[in-house]
């Protein structure tokens, strides 16, 4: 887990909760801190996956339409898999 400014808290291998279903997002964002004791998010904030050819039309669609079920969420951000935040282009 990774502190942020403005008191949020960046988390990845963390499962989100909504309702009776489970999600796996790549990274998730919640205010406040995270018990080190907690595994499962009910509030996250933000929650970000990086789009594979296998998962991207789930993330897509299916997740897209999940998280957007969950109150606090006020972002869901995708990303390719090829993407590289550096501005390089892969080897």
């Amino acid at each position: 887990m990774t502190s942020l400014s403005a008191g949020y808290e960046a988390a990845h291998e963390m499962r989100v909760r909504i309702g009776a279903k489970i999600r796996y997002p790549d990274v998730c964002m919640v205010r406040g801190p995270i018990a080190p004791t907690i595994r499962t998010l009910t509030d996250a904030v933000a929650v970000f996956d990086v789009l594979s050819d296998d998962t991207a039309a789930i993330d897509a669609q299916i997740k897209t339409d999940d998280y957007a079920a969950i109150p606090s969420v006020q972002y869901y951000i995708l990303r390719p898999e090829d993407d590289r935040a550096d501005g390089a282009c892969p080897a």
